[in-house]
């Protein structure tokens, strides 16, 4: 069944030279905690680093993939390598009561290469993501 989200549909396209794309699950016991803390909590102190320009949450319903997946846009590449961002991780209660039940986390930077947008986007409540891989010999196609 899903959730309703209300309000937190009305998420922004994010227009920044870097994403960082971070897809989990969590144990079903502390999901309601998870989304909270992850609002109140952990977003709030990965804002504070200096080139994060943005984060916004999404949830899928279909069983095949992550059900969680976090979007944070980046004014330069590596942030997540910094101590900021390692120390800004680690604020709260999160690295103790949340952390420890993710499960299949998978994370990724990707560098923009274009925006192609309509005249008329205000907002985007979901997203479409595509992955995959092209062989060097047709990346340039």
């Amino acid at each position: 069944m899903e959730e309703d989200f209300g309000n937190r549909r009305k998420s922004l396209l994010i227009r920044s030279p870097f994403l960082y794309f971070v897809h989990l699950d969590i144990d079903s016991d502390h999901e309601g905690e998870f989304n909270q803390r992850y609002g109140t909590e952990h977003i709030p102190a990965m804002l504070t680093v200096p080139g994060v320009t943005s984060a916004v949450r999404y949830v899928t319903y279909e069983s095949e993939v992550q059900r969680y997946l976090a979007i944070y846009g980046f004014n330069e590449s590596g942030i997540t390598e910094t101590s900021r961002w390692k120390e800004s991780s680690g604020v709260g209660q999160w690295p103790h009561r949340i952390r420890p039940y993710f499960k299949n986390q998978q994370s990724v930077e990707y560098e923009s290469m274009g925006v192609h947008i309509t005249n008329d986007l205000k907002e985007t409540p979901y997203i479409f993501v595509v992955r995959l891989d092209v062989t060097l010999d047709h990346e340039n196609e």
